[in-house]
């Protein structure tokens, strides 16, 4: 059974999250129970040609969901707007059967919620990680004052938040938050890959594809089993604002009703602008607990 709960930050302030089989998830309603929902995406009808894209939130979903639909459907065009329709955790089951493939699929699930034909039909699944503190920083601007959430059609308002960025890091840091805690998201995430090495799950580093755009966007190619020259990564880079060179035509922020911002900038490092030395070694010290056997040290190091 799936149930609304409240969860409250060190200084009083709230938000509601639905629950469901002990893990936190999406804060908005949906004209069906959330466990109907999630029932509904495990016997979700997958092709082999199908692209899920799996991240925690505000990992650079988004972002990666136009790079890969540029590579996928090679027409290398700026996308004026990002579609929250191919979100499982918010779509109806109806409306993603009624798109065409290739589908690209994003969701910010862990590996067990996925579609049961994950393990059959064995679609590509790519894996996005991103710096926590960066993930932190923009999941807090987001939620702040956030009033409304996209749900299975237009938005549905949500409990409002309001809390400092203080308690709201506290919460963060002890997986209180929607979507629970990051650590344990990509720590699921990190055996779901060792444990199924035959899908292939293709991980992938967002500061990475900022560093080096070109150089990842030809790699997803290849996963994906698209051919794409430099030439063709690099103008996929520019139009996707994941290169430093000016693109051919400006992609328009994304904003939802009601001031809830769902992208930001996006710059890798923003987080130094908000941590107080204190906040960063706390960080620091829950980061090498959790994560103590995981890959994901080595690479940030």
């Amino acid at each position: 059974m799936s149930s609304l709960v409240e969860l409250k930050d060190g200084g009083g302030a709230s938000m509601s999250v639905n629950r469901y089989e002990d893990c936190y998830f999406y804060r908005g309603s949906l004209p069906i129970p959330f466990d109907e929902h999630m029932r509904r995406v495990k016997e979700m009808k997958l092709t082999s040609e199908d692209v899920l894209l799996c991240s925690y939130p505000k990992s650079g979903t988004h972002s990666l969901w136009e790079v890969v639909s540029s590579i996928v459907h090679g027409d290398m065009q700026s996308k004026e707007s990002v579609s929250d329709v191919d979100m499982l955790d918010f779509t109806s089951m109806k409306l993603l059967d009624r798109t065409p493939s290739p589908r690209i699929l994003g969701c910010h699930f862990r590996f067990r919620f996925l579609p049961n034909e994950v393990l059959t039909k064995k679609p590509k699944v790519i894996y996005l990680q991103r710096n926590p503190k960066s993930v932190a920083v923009s999941y807090y601007t987001m939620t702040y004052g956030m009033k409304t959430v996209r749900s299975y059609e237009g938005h549905v308002p949500v409990k409002l938040y309001h809390g400092t960025w203080d308690d709201y890091l506290e919460s963060f840091l002890e997986g209180e938050v929607e979507y629970g805690s990051w650590f344990d998201h990509v720590l699921d995430w990190e055996q779901a890959r060792a444990d199924n090495p035959d899908l292939s799950i293709f991980l992938l580093q967002y500061e990475d594809m900022k560093k080096d755009p070109v150089s990842s966007i030809q790699k997803m190619s290849e996963y994906l089993g698209k051919a794409c020259d430099v030439d063709t990564a690099t103008n996929i880079a520019q139009i996707c604002k994941f290169s430093t060179q000016p693109p051919k035509r400006p992609l328009s922020a994304i904003v939802l009703a009601g001031d809830g911002k769902t992208i930001r900038k996006g710059r890798a490092g923003d987080w130094t602008h908000w941590l107080t030395v204190a906040q960063n070694d706390q960080f620091d010290k829950v980061c090498k607990m959790k994560m103590a056997k995981s890959s994901f040290l080595n690479h940030y190091n």
